[in-house]
């Protein structure tokens, strides 16, 4: 039983690399729109924001404080002023320290273990520094985020 698990464990593992090196969508090869930061507990997570609409919006409503809780134990969501403009967006299979926008319900997230899949989920950017300040987070937290050297 313990061989069947493994096998199955190994088969998706293997599906996700086929998926992601054949999909030119995919990895970080998107053009950079900015880089923000993230004030936690006087702790820094540094973003690269990717060049697409709601990107541009996001930027644009910064600076921002916001309330992060956890989700699924594997992303900080926290729920935007304002929705953002997805239209002209395409969503793709997210990983760990992608930071993204889910349409539905108007949240950031910020994923800092696994992967995630859903129509409405789109790329913003993703963490450059700090992933593991947000693993280690186990309650609610306050997070000013801003735009570094904005032009």
């Amino acid at each position: 039983m313990a061989m069947i698990r493994n096998i199955k464990k190994l088969n998706a593992r293997l599906l996700f690399t086929l998926i992601f090196m054949s999909n030119p969508t995919l990895g970080d090869s998107q053009p950079i729109l900015a880089k923000i930061q993230m004030t936690i507990n006087q702790q820094i997570v540094i973003i690269d924001l990717y060049d697409n609409s709601a990107s541009r919006e996001f930027l644009m409503i910064l600076p921002l404080s916001l309330t992060f809780t956890d989700f699924a134990h594997s992303e900080k969501i926290a729920y935007l002023p304002k929705p953002l403009t997805t239209t002209d967006m395409a969503n793709t299979l997210i990983k760990t320290g992608d930071f993204t926008y889910y349409a539905p319900w108007g949240n950031v997230a910020l994923f800092y273990q696994g992967m995630g899949n859903h129509s409405q989920l789109y790329p913003l950017g993703t963490i450059t520094k700090g992933k593991n300040i947000l693993a280690n987070l186990h309650s609610n937290f306050m997070a000013t985020i801003e735009q570094i050297n904005p032009k």
